[in-house]
Formats: structure tokens, sequence, C-alpha cells
């Protein structure tokens, strides 16, 4: 299931950039959603309904896993990190799965 809104930006809290570089650098989040490669999956168990996992490829092609909250629909296009960290080999399979999975749906997956 992919988010109902299209992630095109980012709205940086100083709470949220200080979270993130706790573990990751904050630009690398801004970096995989303005160029990298992501998927969005919906962030389970106890977490707000309105949040997503993003696990992706930046540009520079470092694994990176954040957690982004939909837009207040006052601002459609603005999503809001929460955190983020490493990719971690389990979300790297994710990430791998969903990409093949894609993949195969667009036909873009024939042997030969």
């Amino acid at each position: 299931m992919a988010p109902t809104t299209a992630i095109r930006g980012l709205l940086w809290s100083d709470e949220a950039e200080r979270h993130i570089e706790a573990h990751i650098q904050a630009w690398e989040v801004d970096e995989l959603i303005e160029g990298g490669d992501f998927f969005a999956f919906p962030n389970t168990g106890d977490h707000p309904p309105n949040r997503w996992k993003v696990i992706g490829r930046t540009p520079a092609g470092t694994f990176i896993t954040a957690i982004l909250q939909e837009p207040a629909e006052r601002d459609p296009l603005q999503w809001l990190p929460i955190t983020g960290w490493s990719a971690t080999p389990y979300e790297r399979q994710m990430y791998q799965r969903e990409r093949q999975r894609r993949a195969r749906k667009s036909g873009g997956s024939h042997a030969h």
C-alpha cells in the first residue's frame, strides 16, 4: 500500500533534525526523497496510522530508512521527518522484494 499523497518535500523541525542526526545525517533523508530510489511501507505496530516507513537508496548508494508523517491538509506536499537510520538487512530485503515485485508487475523482469 502506497501513501495517498506523493512524497515531494520535507518540512523539518529542529527536534526531528537533532533526533535523526543521532543516527544518520539529516541531509541523507533529503537526498533520498529528492533524488533517491525508495518505497514507502505502512509503519505498523503501535505507531500512528499516518506515518510511513520509507526505505531506499540515496543517489550516493547509501541505504537508509526514514519514518515520515503524512502532511497536514494545508500543505499536502510537505511530509514531516520523524526519525531515520541506516537500513537494516531486513529493511534492505523489503526494498529489494518491492523492487522485484514492481518489476514483475510492469513486465520488466522477463527471462531471456
